[in-house]
């Protein structure tokens, strides 16, 4: 697989939520969902591997609150690792496991 097959969701075997100026879109095995909630510049990621689930939330940059954005149950037949695509230079990610 290469060129835009190759991207984030665009399979079976991946999940994205792309964060555009004002709005969200999940996309898996190349479905493109629109997803509304509360614009943040900061995005949380909960996975619970053995129940299935992947969650995305926006959380707040003044309060630390968090609002469910899209949640994913399914079956993981295999490990998952993270990607992340940063399209601006002031991009940054943190990655905190618990």
């Amino acid at each position: 697989i290469s060129g835009r097959e190759s991207a984030f969701g665009n399979d079976d075997k991946s999940w994205v939520l792309q964060c555009f100026c004002g709005g969200y879109e999940f996309r898996h095995n190349n479905i493109r969902t629109p997803v509304s909630g509360p614009w943040s510049s900061r995005i949380g990621i909960y996975l619970d591997y053995d129940a299935g689930i992947l969650s995305f939330y926006s959380v707040s940059e003044t309060s630390q609150n968090m609002t469910l954005l899209h949640k994913v149950k399914t079956r993981f037949s295999r490990p998952l690792c993270p990607g992340f695509g940063l399209y601006s230079d002031y991009t940054t990610v943190e990655i905190h496991s618990d």
